[in-house]
């Protein structure tokens, strides 16, 4: 699955500010560089994230 250029910067953005509360779990030197990574990355800031993360996340897939 192939995600466009501008939801792979916003799901990077997202991913900046909220990795502390979402991937705690992962490495710490964990970059989600491949579409792969960032489709996990929005799962787990589905999953992990609050509220408005869950909405916005949720928006930026179905735009995909």
């Amino acid at each position: 699955m192939e995600l466009t250029t501008v939801i792979r910067e916003q799901v990077s953005e997202l991913w900046a500010r909220n990795r502390l509360s979402c991937g705690w779990f992962l490495r710490r030197d964990f970059v989600p560089r491949t579409d792969g990574d960032l489709i996990r990355c929005a799962r787990l800031l589905e999953k992990y994230g609050d509220r408005q993360t869950y909405v916005t996340v949720r928006k930026l897939m179905k735009c995909r």
